[in-house]
């Protein structure tokens, strides 16, 4: 009898499911080809924007008067809609802060410094948005990068702004940010 319950407990599991390997991703969930960004957002207008072959990340570049801003969005990655805000910000963070230290450190920096870091958690019906401000040192042209992360319903948003100014662009990304996920929240955008 015993042997009988052996034998039964090592038949392989029969059930046809696909299988994700390491180092494999699944397809994001949509594409961004169909993303329209607002041609004006806040006082910035929309200058140009280019997506990638895959349909993965559209970036866009906005002016107003001598100050830019970049806004990228991601498609988010196969598996993530069932995430909450937090988590997909939180677990796109520490690659985005990368990024854009990796940028200074390529522009000529010799070290590049945090100068503050935060996140809005959500609270209230408010968006879950994660920031930060990088300042290059020495000082080099452009030597202060301050950006913004946050979610909205099907893309992961970033908005940027490369600065020689010592001043804080932190509360007007937020307000951007606000502004361009309700955008793209609404049907048909």
């Amino acid at each position: 009898m015993l042997v009988i319950v052996l034998l039964c407990g090592c038949q392989p599991h029969t059930e046809n499911k696909a299988r994700i390997w390491i180092g494999q991703t699944l397809p994001p969930a949509v594409s961004v080809a169909e993303v329209r960004l607002p041609q004006k957002l806040g006082g910035f207008t929309l200058q140009g924007e280019i997506a990638d072959q895959r349909d993965k990340l559209r970036v866009a570049l906005y002016g107003n008067e001598g100050q830019s801003l970049r806004v990228s969005v991601y498609a988010l990655p196969g598996g993530w809609e069932e995430f909450d805000d937090e988590r997909r910000v939180g677990s796109q963070y520490l690659q985005t802060r990368q990024d854009f230290v990796d940028r200074l450190l390529k522009r000529g920096a010799q070290s590049v410094r945090l100068i503050n870091e935060s996140v809005n958690e959500g609270t209230d019906g408010d968006l879950v948005m994660a920031s930060a401000t990088l300042e290059a040192s020495p000082w080099i042209p452009e030597g202060r990068v301050q950006f913004i992360l946050t979610s909205s319903a099907h893309y992961l948003l970033q908005l940027s702004r490369d600065s020689s100014e010592k001043s804080d662009a932190i509360p007007l990304l937020k307000n951007l940010t606000r502004d361009l996920v309700a955008y793209l929240d609404q049907p048909n955008t």
